[in-house]
């Protein structure tokens, strides 16, 4: 259970962004806390090397701003 609703709540959105030369096909997520995060769609960030089931997949995103005040 998720005390604290920070579930992500959306359909994500699927686009692609320009890094350097090349076109990556990402996906973009909205939780519940008002986060919008960008992470690539094949769960991993081509600069950092950070794959989703690292241990610390905190450098996974290629962008993540908070964009609302979230909440329930």
């Amino acid at each position: 259970m998720d005390h604290n609703n920070l579930a992500f709540g959306a359909v994500p959105n699927l686009f692609k962004i320009k890094l350097g030369s090349r076109t990556r096909d990402v996906v973009g997520v909205g939780n519940k806390d008002g986060t919008y995060y960008v992470i690539d769609r094949e769960g991993a960030n081509v600069h950092t090397g950070v794959r989703w089931n690292d241990l610390d997949p905190s450098a996974l995103p290629y962008w993540s701003t908070k964009v609302v005040l979230g909440g329930v």
